[in-house]
């Protein structure tokens, strides 16, 4: 298991894997085939975990998936172009108020075009509806990602987007490698 620097002691207590790596930006692990690079993500630490480091991660193998993380966009995502085929990006949030320090629909569109991915899928959205939450928010919150793949549509149709219900599953054809 590769995690954030800072919460290995909190993944060894799920004892889901025998082993768990700790990761800082820049830092590489070597997954079977593949290798697993923590990348800039910029998200305002978890209160009960303040030593934990905000990472996203790179993995690249026959192709490259870049799995954002929570945070928002900053503009040296452009760093990773050339190397993400697949860009899975949080698009949601659990309540109905934006925050600055995450990607919504259209700044999550911006990180798309920005790191050059081919195929975008939309996460952290549909998922988490607190009972009673209908108050103030009368319906769980599926929207977002049909609002990214309409922005996306809009501004670079280019990017395929694949829009997962929760539990859903896609197989990606790797693509040549472009330099």
């Amino acid at each position: 298991m590769v995690v954030p620097r800072g919460l290995g002691h909190a993944a060894a207590r799920l004892r889901l894997r025998p082993s768990v790596e700790e990761v800082a930006v820049g830092d590489s692990v070597r997954v079977g085939p593949v290798t697993v690079t923590a990348v800039p993500a910029l998200h305002l630490r978890w209160p009960l975990r303040p030593h934990a480091l905000t990472v996203g991660f790179l993995i690249e193998g026959s192709s490259g998936i870049y799995f954002a993380g929570d945070t928002r966009f900053f503009p040296s995502m452009a760093d990773l172009a050339g190397r993400v085929d697949v860009a899975l990006l949080p698009v949601g949030r659990w309540g109905p108020h934006p925050g600055p320090d995450r990607l919504g629909p259209a700044s999550a569109a911006r990180a798309a075009i920005a790191v050059g991915a081919s195929v975008a899928i939309p996460i952290h959205w549909g998922t988490f509806y607190p009972a009673g939450f209908w108050r103030i928010w009368p319906r769980p919150l599926r929207e977002p990602a049909a609002r990214f793949a309409a922005e996306l549509a809009g501004t670079e149709p280019g990017i395929e987007v694949r829009v997962l219900e929760p539990g859903q599953a896609t197989e990606i054809e790797a693509r040549p490698r472009r330099d």
